[in-house]
């Protein structure tokens, strides 16, 4: 078996090759390269700003992730013998999203660059540095290693010389502060710590209660002085690298909270009330970037808002696990044109799919608007042959709060697809939640019907109800209720 060559040897090989001298044009240029294209004005600055903590946050769309890691690609080059760690998190998330891009972005510096890599996880690499030392001999690579938060306890007491937060909104201070303390490496150059340091952090805007506006927008309600400084990116910045009408098209839908945090770029208001799932879900736990499995049937949960339909894909897994991939909300149409809209998504997101059961609102037989025809009779001349379980709105939330809770093979019982599921995701969060009564408490005796969250949430509580408790035409769960005067707590009969 071939000997594996130690990286610092070969990082001296590496460093036999003459290089180009090092100026601010050429860094500039070198981190453009990381990213596939010029830099925008906030990227510029974060990426080479001094101060020790960072966070560069704003619009969607605007280049956070891919400024983070040029922020630490870049230093660990021009200081040899240094080490940088990428964070997320939970490792699945990092592995399918940020260390896809680190990855992306290592390989764009081209094959002398990157000297050793081991796939992990941790996920490592080893730089040729950019500079030689002093006396002209080969200077030390530096290493980074990519790895989640929740697991930072197994690389022990090691120490950095940077590090950085992707979607910093999903830790709590606490992670990132442990985070902060491990920035103490000693360089070889020098004769103790002195740095520099760095800690830079990226996440979309975040609501005023959460730490990371207290920390660093400097506002009224926030801490002063702020922990470090706050990079804030327009999204005319970037708007030439997306699509046409991009955000036109995204806000389609959107509350005016989620505008102003997601288009806007701005910390959003606190919503009032207290969120239904917000105590059980975890974004860094319950969400992913999931694999749809074309071997096994999928299932759709509907829900018929008057004008604003709603429609949940999921997929029961071998070990009883259900995953949402999508999650789609209808913006002022008609249930056939939903329907129409839900059917072309299925064909372009899951071709290979070819058997669907449909979950639909028990009450969604109930004639409307003096017509004769119900919203089930609409979905079956669509051909969609539909099942239902009539049950009260609690035993639901309490079915959905469970499967929250339950760990299956590692992960919880409910996962969610960061991708496909935003809406659905933030209503998990709290945007599904309890009213408040005009005194100020909380009600829990029925979610707030906002018109938007619920329907998503509705259609998903379908899912859940007909999963654990099966599907039963609605008449014989009437007969149930009418005839039954002791009701089970869990079946609500």
């Amino acid at each position: 078996m071939p000997r594996r060559v130690n990286p610092v040897e070969r990082a001296r090989e590496a460093a036999r090759k003459p290089m180009q001298s090092v100026t601010l044009n050429s860094l500039e240029g070198l981190a453009a390269q990381m990213l596939g294209g010029p830099l925008t004005p906030t990227q510029k600055e974060f990426i080479f700003a001094k101060e020790r903590v960072c966070w560069y946050t704003g619009p969607v769309g605007t280049g956070k992730t891919a400024a983070v890691i040029a922020s630490i690609l870049l230093p660990a080059m021009m200081l040899p013998g240094s080490r940088w760690f990428i964070g997320r998190a939970v490792y699945w998330t990092l592995e399918e999203t940020t260390q896809k891009k680190f990855v992306e972005a290592c390989d764009r510096l081209g094959p002398d660059v990157i000297i050793d890599r081991e796939v992990g996880p941790p996920y490592k690499i080893w730089l040729a540095p950019a500079v030689r030392n002093e006396d002209g001999t080969p200077a030390e690579p530096s290493e980074i290693i990519l790895y989640s938060l929740d697991n930072i306890g197994k690389l022990k007491s090691m120490e950095f010389t940077g590090a950085a937060i992707d979607e910093a909104n999903e830790v709590d201070q606490q992670m990132a502060a442990t985070l902060n303390e491990r920035l103490r490496l000693k360089l070889p150059s020098q004769e103790r710590a002195v740095g520099p340091f760095f800690l830079r952090m990226s996440s979309n805007p975040v609501t005023r209660n959460h730490w990371l506006h207290k920390k660093f927008c400097g506002e009224e309600d926030c801490e002063l002085p702020p922990w470090g400084r706050k990079f804030w990116a327009s999204r005319e910045e970037n708007q030439h690298n997306l699509p046409p009408d991009y955000y036109e098209e995204i806000s389609k839908g959107m509350t005016t909270d989620q505008r102003i945090r997601f288009i806007d770029g701005n910390c959003g208001p606190n919503p009032e009330g207290e969120g239904v799932f917000a105590k059980d879900f975890v974004s860094a736990t319950h969400t992913a970037a999931l694999k749809w499995d074309a071997n096994r049937p999928g299932m759709r949960g509907w829900d018929f808002g008057r004008r604003r339909p709603a429609c949940v894909w999921a997929q029961e897994q071998a070990n009883g696990s259900i995953w949402r991939f999508a999650a789609l909300l209808g913006d002022n149409e008609t249930l056939q044109a939903f329907i129409r809209r839900v059917q072309q998504r299925t064909v372009q997101q899951f071709p290979d799919c070819k058997s669907w059961t449909e979950y639909v609102d028990p009450h969604g037989n109930q004639r409307k608007d003096n017509t004769e025809k119900t919203s089930i009779d609409t979905m079956r001349e669509a051909g969609l042959h539909v099942h239902f379980r009539d049950v009260q709105v609690s035993t639901g939330l309490d079915l959905m709060g469970e499967d929250l809770n339950i760990m299956v093979q590692g992960k919880p019982k409910a996962m969610f697809d960061i991708a496909g599921c935003g809406i659905l995701i933030e209503g998990y969060q709290g945007g599904y939640r309890w009213p408040v009564s005009k005194w100020g408490g909380v009600l829990r005796e029925k979610p707030v019907a906002d018109g938007f969250y619920e329907h998503v949430m509705d259609a998903d509580r379908y899912i859940i109800v007909n999963k654990r408790m099966g599907s039963t035409p609605q008449n014989i769960e009437r007969f149930k209720r009418a005839h039954r005067k002791v009701r089970n707590p869990l079946t609500g009969y």
